[in-house]
């Protein structure tokens, strides 16, 4: 079950979100998006398992998500919802 508070809350800070992550992280994000694991993850970008770990870290804290088992899910809702933004969209799409 995920806890309502991650689905209905608003951004955390300003100057934080989606639109705020590096082009890396967001690269990270949208494999999380997919599904992917952090091992897959780290083969595709050609990073260390490790280093995916910490992208997360640092996506979570953007967008403001405590850390725990529902992070995945939750940043994977802040990625959809902000992807319906032009600016966010053309990123989230491209290869």
């Amino acid at each position: 079950m995920i806890d309502p508070a991650l689905v209905n809350r608003s951004q955390a800070r300003p100057g934080t979100g989606v639109s705020s992550l590096t082009n890396r992280q967001f690269e990270v994000l949208r494999a999380v998006a997919r599904g992917d694991s952090n091992q897959t993850i780290a083969t595709n970008l050609g990073i260390a398992v490790n280093s995916v770990g910490n992208h997360l870290i640092a996506i979570y804290d953007a967008l403001g998500i405590p850390e725990g088992k529902n992070a995945r899910v939750a940043a994977v809702l802040d990625f959809l919802q902000d992807t319906t933004r032009p600016s966010t969209l053309s990123r989230a799409f491209s290869d």
